[in-house]
């Protein structure tokens, strides 16, 4: 009997097994890329063969040979595109505008290509010296069709990852530009890099060791009480005159660094342990140490349990002071300031008189926010002291910069269609 097979489209070819398959395939009756063979006339190599060939023409893998696919490879191994079209009208038999691969194992398509370059060469003379011919070798007649097809195919995948690549490089450009826009990097910086410089660069006088000490120094209770009241409230405050000693109008004052308006005044925050901390489940050596203090971590905030909330008092000033919650993770024990610097000077007196920052203490946070109308910015400043149990001040001061409104200029607009 006749056996029938469904021909998977992949492949690579020879004229022998392409004139084969036309002597014995009868595609007329045959359903769009089914094909019907005698197996005995026809071996699996040679059947492979025009598998594969057909495969290096179908450069998109779809199952078919586009005619514009068909024209551009002839083009790339040297055929003009009317001679091209010529060769695709005569496989494409149905015209409907593909070679499919019934059309494709009837002709010897490699055949026909290698003896359509031949033609198109320019032929040797007979007159012309033998050096020359020799000097072309022998087989210059004889063009490798599927080598080209080999080449032609490694170029356009080269070009589409060219092309890929582009693209991404393009997005690439666009996404930092949006980026850089957003944040607004230049401006951020310059901001945060003079507030830093402003306020840990700036040294002050210490009044007992009559030596220069900058934020960075601090390493005591004493030192953190004196670079506020020296240093931080001299440099929030410092100018309430113009550069003439003429006093500055309202709306010029409080303003740090010439351009960047304080919006309001600052805030003094202090987070405490619990007494006798350190000793849990050894009651036994609290009779040496009735006052011992453990640590806590996350800026003073874990152990939830160990946390002091219990108000304490203050003896110069008669005060009590109270644990608050701001809101879930903003709490302690706060102090607001105004903008202005005498009641500043003499608020931050009392509280040092009244040891606020005690052996409990063991975060303290100092924040303001300041208003820069050139660029459009709000800095918000923050100075923080871990406290260790041994006593020892880890200083730290931070700047974040945010912008006070988007699509405002046209720029803005800009970002977001490029956002967009």
């Amino acid at each position: 009997g006749t056996a029938s097979y469904k021909v998977p489209l992949q492949g690579s070819p020879s004229a022998a097994a392409a004139a084969k398959a036309k002597a014995a395939l009868d595609v007329s009756n045959m359903p769009e890329q089914e094909v019907e063979f005698q197996p005995e006339q026809f071996t699996n190599d040679e059947w492979d063969e025009i598998r594969r060939q057909f495969s290096d023409f179908d450069l998109d893998g779809n199952g078919y040979i586009e005619i514009e696919e068909f024209i551009g490879l002839c083009t790339q191994v040297g055929l003009s595109r009317e001679r091209a079209e010529k060769l695709s009208m005569m496989y494409d038999e149905d015209g409907d505008g593909v070679i499919d691969f019934s059309e494709f194992a009837k002709r010897d398509v490699v055949g026909d290509l290698q003896q359509a370059v031949e033609d198109s060469k320019p032929k040797l003379e007979a007159q012309e010296p033998e050096e020359i011919r020799a000097g072309l070798g022998e087989n210059t007649s004889h063009v490798n069709v599927a080598k080209i097809l080999q080449v032609v195919r490694a170029k356009i995948d080269n070009s589409k990852i060219a092309f890929a690549f582009g693209r991404y490089m393009l997005y690439v450009c666009i996404y930092i530009y949006v980026v850089m826009y957003q944040r607004n990097p230049q401006d951020s910086l310059r901001i945060s890099t003079s507030l830093r410089n402003y306020f840990v660069g700036s040294e002050y006088l210490a009044p007992n060791g009559m030596e220069t000490k900058s934020l960075m120094d601090i390493v005591t209770v004493e030192d953190v009480w004196d670079w506020t009241q020296i240093n931080f409230v001299g440099g929030l405050f410092y100018n309430d005159k113009y550069y003439n000693d003429a006093f500055r109008t309202r709306v010029d004052r409080n303003s740090v660094l010439e351009h960047n308006k304080l919006t309001g005044g600052f805030r003094l925050t202090q987070r405490r342990i619990r007494n006798d901390t350190c000793l849990e489940g050894r009651a036994s050596f609290k009779r040496f140490a009735p006052n011992c203090y453990g640590e806590l971590y996350v800026e003073a905030m874990v152990p939830f349990n160990l946390v002091e909330k219990e108000p304490f008092y203050g003896p110069f000033s008669g005060k009590t002071y109270n644990w608050e919650r701001k809101w879930f993770w903003d709490v302690g024990y706060y102090q607001e300031f105004t903008k202005d610097k005498e009641d500043a000077v003499a608020r931050l007196h009392e509280l040092r008189m009244d040891n606020w920052i005690g052996p409990a203490t063991q975060w303290i946070r100092l924040d303001f926010a300041l208003y820069n109308p050139n660029v459009g910015s709000y800095a918000f400043c923050v100075a923080s002291f871990e406290v260790r149990p041994t006593g020892l001040i880890i200083p730290n001061f931070e700047v974040t910069v945010r912008r006070s409104g988007y699509y405002i200029a046209t720029q803005d607009y800009i970002r977001l269609a490029m956002e967009a």
